[in-house]
């Protein structure tokens, strides 16, 4: 369930790491937290664009989730996906 993006407290620096986080969605489509650091680049780190992150999940413009695949190995991977809502990717065509 989506909350009211007034009610999360963010800063110029949150602004700018949600629209980097939103734009990499945009361009890949589901991706994991690991990919999405190399997205964002190694010189921020994790500690500092997580915090946006899970407001974006909050606010409903992200999806988190996790999926267990069969590796060419036979080993069962749990890999945890991001990708945007289908809510945000409406807005964006509207735009």
């Amino acid at each position: 369930m989506a909350i009211a993006e007034e009610n999360i407290p963010k800063d110029a620096d949150d602004d700018k790491l949600r629209a980097i986080i939103l734009h990499i969605l945009t361009i890949y489509p589901i991706i994991s937290p690991t990919m999405l650091q190399m997205g964002i680049g190694n010189s921020i780190s994790p500690a500092k664009w997580r915090p946006s992150l899970e407001a974006l999940i909050r606010i409903g413009d992200v999806k988190r989730w996790s999926d267990t695949e069969l590796a060419p190995s036979g080993r069962h991977n749990n890999y945890t996906k991001l990708s945007l809502t289908e809510a945000y990717l409406q807005r964006l065509q509207k735009q």
